[in-house]
């Protein structure tokens, strides 16, 4: 189905007003995309979490697994929770600003790890029998409650803004996926200066931020950077609630807000787009061409930051 990106802007601007409307969004794309669990799994979840984790090891960390995470951004599952866990984790922390993780869809996602455990064990330096009776114990949990009680898992939802539930100096590592996007600049600043606090000193943060327009996932043949032929007045008419809503910042304002709030850069990965057609630059609106030709070419980042 290739319908215009206003159709489904609009239908979020709708639901985001109705009661469960966001639930009602998520069922809708996911009956749209086709989507499977194990894919999204398999070719999503795992591989993000892994360049995370490698992303300690790049920082100079050592093998050995930290204390104590943050994950920013649960949204409906806790792949990236679960995973933290098998990889030896002693605490860790989930959080979002929405209540969407549901006890059924949990286990559904948690029964296709089975297959996963030798990888899991070998990234993780683990021995594979320890990770399948620990992938035991949480298939047998009877609620959500249990589950993360088994896992060793606090998930905070909805979370602060200042982020009051986590002491500080007490996280070694921070992350995020596909999240930073979604949240205005303001607000990008106090939840990175927030959780920098929590960080201890010399802890990491690992952020993968898709600055691509999400509606070119949606309609075929649009640009990857499409929203940039709009003002701001415009573009947040279109995208005025949190299931739409695509900060369109450049990776050289990443760079900034991250150095602003505290933190030292320790690698910024610029990913440049290659699959999706491209916006002409005589389309691009007036507030939006000081980016560079560098800037306009890129579709994603990954940032790792280390608390000064």
């Amino acid at each position: 189905m290739n319908l215009n990106w206003r159709f489904k802007a609009l239908t979020q601007k709708l639901l985001w007003r109705l009661p469960g409307g966001v639930r009602m969004n998520a069922g809708l794309s996911r009956l749209m995309s086709g989507h499977d669990p194990n894919v999204e799994l398999i070719q999503k979840h795992i591989p993000t979490f892994f360049r995370h984790w490698d992303s300690l090891r790049s920082a100079g960390q050592t093998a050995e697994a930290p204390r104590a995470t943050l994950e920013i951004g649960t949204g409906w599952d806790l792949d990236v929770a679960l995973l933290m866990s098998l990889h030896g984790v002693q605490t860790v922390t989930t959080a979002d600003v929405f209540r969407h993780v549901r006890f059924g869809q949990v286990r559904q996602s948690l029964s296709l790890f089975e297959a996963l455990i030798p990888p899991i064990a070998s990234h993780a330096e683990r021995d594979p029998s320890i990770v399948r009776k620990e992938w035991e114990r949480l298939m047998n949990a009877r609620s959500l409650d249990n589950l993360c009680e088994c896992g060793r898992i606090r998930y905070l939802a909805p979370v602060s803004s200042d982020y009051r539930e986590i002491q500080d100096d007490f996280i070694d590592f921070c992350c995020s996926t596909s999240v930073f996007e979604h949240v205005r600049p303001e607000e990008i600043r106090q939840i990175l200066a927030a959780t920098r606090c929590k960080l201890r000193p010399g802890g990491i943060s690992s952020h993968i931020i898709d600055i691509k327009d999400h509606f070119a996932y949606f309609q075929k043949n649009l640009p990857y950077n499409n929203f940039l032929r709009y003002s701001r007045k415009a573009w947040e008419w279109w995208a005025d609630n949190p299931m739409s809503y695509l900060n369109r910042m450049s990776p050289s304002d990443w760079r900034a807000i991250f150095q602003e709030t505290g933190y030292e850069m320790v690698n910024m990965q610029a990913m440049e787009e290659r699959e999706l057609p491209k916006l002409r630059p005589d389309m691009i609106h007036h507030e939006q061409r000081h980016r560079s030709v560098e800037d306009l070419a890129i579709g994603e980042i990954h940032v790792v930051a280390r608390r000064r």
